[in-house]
């Protein structure tokens, strides 16, 4: 997909493979638990609250990619990025680190899940749109910055 329509996109940090994306996310979430340890008070009418630690933030997205809405769609190249998410990285013995980007918003982490869709076909049967749903879990800069 060409760079110059892009709004944003994901990087594979070990092989530096992009995956640029021309629409909004459908959806963008962030999500982030903290753990606290609740200790009851006899003879009291409430428990004290003690906070324990944070947990790392998750990012979740789905992203569209469509041919008849951005002509320079390479969905032959979403499918190829996807699969460099399932390479395990011998000397780390983990998945790569994958960065995504949009806009000044940026956030690099693992990838916990992804699913890709094919959604619309042509009469040939090639595939024409495509999602994307992704969830990466912070490598830990997102929440010392």
């Amino acid at each position: 997909m060409a760079q110059t329509n892009s709004l944003g996109k994901l990087t594979h940090k070990d092989s530096g493979k992009e995956l640029a994306f021309s629409l909004n996310p459908t959806a963008f979430r962030l999500n982030r638990a903290f753990d606290y340890e609740v200790e009851p008070r006899l003879g009291q009418p409430s428990s004290l609250i003690s906070f324990r630690s944070g947990g790392l933030t998750q990012l979740s997205c789905d992203l569209i990619f469509d041919k008849d809405v951005d002509k320079d769609c390479d969905l032959p190249a979403v499918e190829a990025f996807t699969r460099a998410l399932n390479k395990i990285n011998t000397d780390t013995k983990s998945v790569s680190l994958v960065e995504f980007c949009m806009g000044q918003f940026r956030f690099s982490g693992y990838v916990l899940t992804f699913a890709l869709q094919l959604l619309r076909f042509d009469t040939q049967g090639a595939a024409t749109r495509a999602g994307l749903a992704i969830q990466l879990v912070s490598d830990g800069a997102y929440e010392e910055s």
